[in-house]
């Protein structure tokens, strides 16, 4: 019987090194919690959600940044746990400090880059973007 459920733990995945992950600059660290993101050179669980493509915890070092890229079909938001970093979105540029939520809406070109002195940690969650607009079940 197929569990309507997934419970997952960080000591049950691999933090993988990521090199200049969209065409940016070092490298990332990417721990894939939920789903699966088939850009990644990673293992991940497909068969998690039907809505959510991926949850990442993401580790930035001093430094480094995700190119700029967009996806489509999806929305992404950048929830920074800790350090500051800089992220840009259709070329207008904000500080993400901890505690900020960035939502990418679908299609719009977005980086992320480290400004801090210290690592950048977040949690980068992407969904699909719903045909109709509306919950359902609202």
């Amino acid at each position: 019987m197929k569990k309507n459920y997934v419970v997952r733990h960080l000591g049950e995945v691999t933090n993988y090194k990521v090199d200049n992950c969209q065409g940016g600059e070092g490298s990332i660290f990417v721990s894939q919690i939920l789903g699966y993101d088939a850009l990644l050179p990673m293992e991940g669980f497909p068969e998690d959600s039907e809505s959510f493509h991926f949850v990442h915890l993401t580790t930035l070092p001093k430094g480094a940044s995700v190119g700029e890229h967009f996806h489509a079909d999806n929305e992404e938001f950048y929830l920074v746990i800790k350090g500051r970093g800089e992220m840009t979105v259709d070329g207008d540029k904000f500080v993400m400090e901890q505690g900020s939520i960035g939502l990418i809406k679908n299609g719009r070109a977005h980086a992320m880059k480290n400004i801090g002195d210290d690592e950048l940690l977040m949690v980068v969650v992407e969904v699909e973007k719903k045909k109709t607009g509306v919950r359902e079940g609202v």
